[in-house]
């Protein structure tokens, strides 16, 4: 199966990944929006005017989540048919 590609992902599907993986929007400061978990130790960092966000910014904030490439297809997939992704 081939990974989809990272890049050209929406600013707002992104932020709905942060959600679904139950991270919470902390601030703004200076154009970059602040996103944390309690077990993670590092936030995630957006950068407001960056839309669509860049492959290695999505790279990145994957990596930090300890996320792979799949799951992010796989919610993006569901997304686009309007149904929820377990």
């Amino acid at each position: 199966m081939r990974l989809m590609n990272l890049s050209n992902i929406p600013l707002d599907a992104l932020r709905a990944f942060l959600l679904e993986k139950e991270y919470q929007f902390g601030f703004v400061h200076a154009g970059h929006e602040l996103w944390t978990r309690e077990d993670r130790l590092r936030p995630v960092m957006l950068r407001i005017g960056f839309e669509p966000v860049p492959e290695f910014v999505v790279s990145n904030i994957l990596r930090n989540m300890e996320v792979g490439g799949e799951e992010l297809e796989a919610f993006m997939k569901g997304k686009a048919v309007g149904c929820a992704v377990l």
